[in-house]
């Protein structure tokens, strides 16, 4: 890129291209602050208007939307796979009414011990 389209002038121009800095050196310097500044940059790559602004907003919050319905759908895919395994780590709904199954008999069990322990003391 030639300094000297970007309004430097000639002899600052020879000066900062011909530096003996390295590239990552010169990346934070005044050289390319005074060059490239935000006018450079800015005004071809985002909007402008308040309409323009409205719309890339709501560009920006549909696209979260669809990566969120697509990681959504990925994940309930995942843990369906899983929930219907059984040695899965994650509980379905078989699971479940056999975990209440097993709580009931347990519970019934711990009363019963309860009402001998009761009767004889």
């Amino acid at each position: 890129m030639n300094l000297q389209k970007l309004g430097i002038n000639k002899q600052k121009a020879y000066e900062w291209g011909n530096s003996r800095k390295r590239y990552c050196r010169i990346a934070h310097s005044p050289i390319l602050c005074r060059a490239l500044n935000n006018e450079y940059f800015g005004s071809e790559y985002y909007p402008l208007t308040a309409e323009g602004r409205g719309l890339a907003f709501l560009v920006a919050l549909f696209g979260y939307a669809v990566f969120g319905y697509v990681t959504a759908t990925l994940a309930t895919f995942f843990i369906g796979r899983d929930a219907e395994e059984k040695d899965a780590p994650l509980a379905g709904a078989k699971n479940v009414a056999e975990l209440k199954s097993e709580i009931a008999i347990l519970t019934k069990a711990i009363n019963d011990m309860k009402n001998k322990l009761g009767n004889s003391i």
